[in-house]
């Protein structure tokens, strides 16, 4: 290993290295057996150089806030400093001892050795279960990526369909013009000026009265106040049922004065009473700006001349 490579091992071990650079560390050493080795090679040395006491000062406190906070690592630690009282130990002369003293050393350290293998197994089981997890939760983030982009899909598609409905009711109204336009003897067309804020109880309520062979009923509604470049129009019964809108619909301004004209099918205008509301056009959740109240009355019967 280099010493590029050992600075770089030392800055995961002390958890030096920024979280991509992370990664990409444990995706080369952990799948590979050699670089492995080498890794627990250099914490070996960093332990070790801990216990010496010769690290700088700011490395010893990482590896203290590091180490020192497990207990697995404080038994490392404490099984490192064992073997350097030890090695200093044997440098030393010292009296003969009997052999029964050797037993006891040789077993110690078997018993160390023991202990030491224990917590690097359980260390490597802690770094594949944060592997295991880590890998668990980039899964879930990108399911939930593909949920978000479908539901964006989802959205694109209304609003693609809500225009083509618009599209198609301007289509049927047209047709419906042309249709009034083709028959003699009929009168085509009849109008109805609205003002906003008469009461759906019928109180005050504007009233039309279709004659035979009329086709449109042209409801002029006259807004008060600032407008909007265009509206959706809506005609509803009194429990809020639609039954016929338009979208893109332009205000016709003159003066201080503002109309929407909203054009209706007369074959869907039976006796009762009916709401139009105006709202911002192609917004996705609409806001009534204006809200007028009409009756549909059938004509009087005309009396014969004697």
């Amino acid at each position: 290993m280099s010493v590029r490579d050992d600075e770089r091992a030392l800055r995961y071990l002390l958890d030096e290295l920024p979280g991509g650079e992370r990664d990409v560390f444990e995706e080369e050493y952990f799948a590979d057996d050699d670089a492995h080795a080498a890794l627990r090679a250099t914490e070996d040395e960093l332990i070790d150089a801990y216990c010496a006491g010769t690290l700088p000062a700011e490395r010893a406190r990482r590896f203290e806030e590091r180490y020192l906070a497990t207990p697995e690592g404080r038994e490392r630690v404490a099984f490192a400093q064992s073997l350097a009282r030890y090695a200093a130990a044997q440098k030393a002369p010292a009296p003969a001892r009997p052999r029964s003293s050797g037993l006891r050393l040789g077993l110690a350290w078997a018993a160390a050795v023991l202990l030491t293998s224990t917590a690097i197994v359980s260390l490597l089981s802690s770094q594949r279960e944060i592997r295991r997890g880590r890998e668990a939760r980039e899964v879930l983030q990108q399911r939930l990526a593909e949920q978000q982009e479908r539901a964006r899909a989802l959205e694109r598609h209304a609003a693609e369909t809500s225009r083509e409905l618009a599209r198609l009711q301007g289509r049927a109204q047209d047709l419906a013009e042309l249709l009034g336009a083709g028959a003699e003897g009929t009168r085509r067309a009849v109008s109805l000026v609205l003002a906003g804020g008469l009461r759906r109880d019928g109180g005050g309520t504007a009233r039309l009265a279709l004659e035979p062979g009329v086709v449109l009923a042209r409801l002029q509604l006259r807004l008060a106040g600032p407008t909007r470049a265009a509206y959706r129009a809506s005609l509803q019964t009194p429990e809020g049922r639609e039954l016929w809108a338009r979208d893109g619909l332009p205000p016709a301004v003159e003066g201080d004065q503002a109309t929407v004209t909203f054009t209706v099918p007369a074959a869907l205008l039976a006796p009762g009473h009916y709401v139009v509301t105006l709202a911002e056009a192609g917004a996705r959740r609409r806001r009534t700006d204006a809200e007028f109240v009409f009756e549909v009355r059938s004509p009087l019967p005309r009396r014969e001349s004697p």
